[in-house]
């Protein structure tokens, strides 16, 4: 499983047991239909805003990270929040599950 993959799991089941603002921690989702994605934007206590990616119209011959028929994408596009990493972002949400 890659760590995209992990993170997006680890943010699932946040959501499943404390809902979108827990602990320090708020998720907001969000749905591009059209392109086929799943948002996520995640933003911490901490001073961190990660964003998850899920890519549902995936074709596993033309792509090669596919995972369960989704491609998942990580990234911490925005100015002024402190930068983590993946797996520092991994880290900070492991302690909410």
């Amino acid at each position: 499983m890659s760590k995209e993959k992990q993170i997006w799991d680890l943010v699932s089941r946040i959501l499943d047991n404390c809902g979108e603002e827990s602990d320090g921690i708020s998720i907001h989702e969000s749905e591009d239909t059209g392109n086929y994605e799943l948002h996520r934007k995640i933003y911490t206590h901490h001073g961190y805003c990660f964003e998850l990616t899920c890519y549902t119209d995936c074709d596993p011959e033309e792509i090669s990270d596919v995972e369960n028929g989704c491609v998942y994408c990580f990234s911490e596009p925005w100015d002024g929040f402190n930068e983590a990493g993946i797996d520092k972002a991994i880290e900070i949400l492991k302690e909410l599950v």
